[in-house]
């Protein structure tokens, strides 16, 4: 890629960057869940990630996926979007 000045390459680099963090959260938030899901009734994970799961029902593992299906959502309409 050739760019003409360092305000396109800085641009280029940094959507390169965010498409990357964009892609790797639901994978991330599909894994910490997985693995605390036993632990999100207890107090101290409620203190520190109780703003995540506030609103949602803790009864079983696929409600608590709330957060990963809204984000793969999201990601399968932009994608749409963009390459359709």
């Amino acid at each position: 890629m050739r760019f003409n000045n360092f305000t396109e390459a800085f641009a280029s680099t940094f959507s390169w960057i965010l498409l990357f963090l964009v892609m790797i959260t639901p994978p991330f938030v599909y894994i910490f869940t997985s693995m605390n899901f036993n632990n999100l009734h207890y107090s101290t994970y409620q203190d520190k990630i109780g703003a995540l799961y506030e609103e949602l029902n803790l009864s079983e593992f696929m409600k608590s996926l709330f957060h990963f299906f809204f984000v793969v959502r999201r990601l399968i309409l932009v994608l749409t979007i963009v390459f359709a």
